[in-house]
């Protein structure tokens, strides 16, 4: 089997200027820095196109432009022929020559990280003092002038933020940016406070619903950050998103981030290793639709597919086990069959 890879989330550096309540993996928290060099960037490149078919890389981090190549790094991929490349960036340590390279590339998309409508509720996630730091650069994308491409603002809806997601679509879309959400998950930063950011299952619900009342006002696709589906992992060809660390080793999905569930490192492993490693998580996923319980008696179970093994990981669960958004998921189904009939 050939490992197949469309799109690869590098995490170039481990450090960053802020502590965000979110951060996945306590980035803001490490003071030994660690970042991959510039020659290991070259050759993972090369590999990821040339052997696995990878068309799409995004540089984040902890916050990518404080790698100390950064600017080495973007101008490399940019010229690397049939590559898109995207930044994942908090807007805040005033690296502004990106804006220059976003308006000369088109292939170069640039995402910002806000997690509130206002400087108050950013604050009560990324700390106080980044929300305008972050909005006038995202204005300076938007000035640069000689492109029709839109930057992203990423928003992780917590409980703490999550009355203020139709102001953040609609200020998104008042500064010509795609607004785009996920949902918090139990890793990083917000395990350590779980109980006051998780979400509820009608709270869930609700973004959803929100969502989708605002895209069809605005005429617009942005996706509900969660949705029923079968994991992409069942078949064992699918094309991968993966993630890979600073020290090389590679990740199926962002999800999956403990060490157990790495398929190897792009700097090292041959592509046997990978393909074997891959095969591994592959059959997890498949055991985890296989074991059922009280599924085969829920409404849910022709869409479900048991959730997350990434989430269900994260709750001490095992790969088999309970992903911890079941509620959710029946309130979804239930929810999309009474808009059906009402249509």
């Amino acid at each position: 089997m050939q490992l197949n890879i469309k799109s690869a989330y590098l995490e170039i550096t481990n450090i960053c200027n802020l502590d965000c309540r979110s951060c996945y993996n306590r980035s803001g928290r490490h003071h030994q820095r660690s970042e991959i060099s510039l020659n290991d960037i070259k050759y993972l490149t090369t590999r990821l196109k040339n052997e696995f078919s990878c068309s799409s890389v995004s540089l984040a981090g902890g916050e990518p432009t404080l790698h100390a190549q950064f600017n080495e790094i973007l101008t490399y991929l940019l010229s690397t022929p049939d590559l898109e490349v995207g930044v994942v960036t908090n807007g805040t340590t005033g690296q502004y020559d990106i804006v220059q390279a976003y308006n000369a590339y088109p292939q170069l998309r640039i995402q910002v990280s806000l997690d509130g409508s206002d400087e108050e509720s950013n604050a009560a996630i990324r700390g106080s003092g980044n929300f305008d730091k972050a909005i006038a650069f995202l204005q300076s994308l938007n000035c640069a002038g000689g492109t029709s491409k839109a930057p992203t603002m990423k928003m992780v809806l917590s409980s703490h933020n999550i009355d203020k997601l139709e102001e953040y679509y609609r200020l998104a879309i008042s500064m010509g940016c795609e607004p785009d959400f996920s949902l918090i998950n139990p890793m990083g930063n917000a395990s350590d406070d779980w109980e006051s950011l998780e979400l509820t299952a009608k709270q869930k619900l609700y973004v959803t619903r929100t969502i989708v009342r605002l895209n069809k006002i605005y005429n617009k696709n942005v996706p509900p950050p969660a949705c029923l589906g079968e994991c992409p992992f069942t078949d064992e060809n699918t094309a991968l998103s993966v993630l890979v660390k600073c020290d090389g080793s590679v990740y199926p999905c962002q999800m999956l981030y403990d060490n157990d569930y790495s398929i190897g490192n792009i700097l090292h492993d041959d592509d046997a290793h990978f393909a074997a490693r891959y095969a591994d998580i592959s059959h997890l996923a498949k055991e985890r639709i296989k074991k059922q319980g009280d599924c085969l008696k829920c409404l849910a179970r022709h869409s479900c597919h048991r959730g997350c093994m990434g989430l269900s990981v994260m709750r001490h669960n095992g790969p088999l086990g309970d992903d911890g958004s079941c509620g959710f998921r029946k309130l979804q189904v239930l929810d999309m069959g009474l808009m059906s009939e009402a249509e």
